[in-house]
């Protein structure tokens, strides 16, 4: 739900993700967030999208993109076109 702070609505609203790399989900988030493996890192991913609107704006968008994949639609779409392989006719 909208305001809970969790990484789906982040996702969908082009929130950019930052996560450490112990919780890399590359499978599902795909490059909608970008992890960092230390303090130093996590500090220049902040100052990169703190000063640089256009990185922050791609940054959103990529995780954007990646919401879209776990759309009702989208998952409709992929359930349909598997029944119709598996289904003759």
């Amino acid at each position: 739900s909208k305001g809970s702070g969790n990484i789906s609505d982040a996702l969908r609203n082009g929130v950019p993700i930052l996560l450490p790399e112990s919780f890399r989900v590359d499978e599902v988030i795909g490059d909608g967030a970008q992890y960092f493996g230390d303090l130093k890192a996590l500090t220049d991913h902040l100052r990169t999208l703190r000063v640089d609107p256009e990185e922050r704006a791609a940054f959103g968008a990529h995780a954007q993109s990646a919401a879209r994949k776990y759309t009702v639609e989208h998952q409709q779409e992929r359930f349909a076109s598997v029944i119709a392989k598996l289904v003759p006719g």
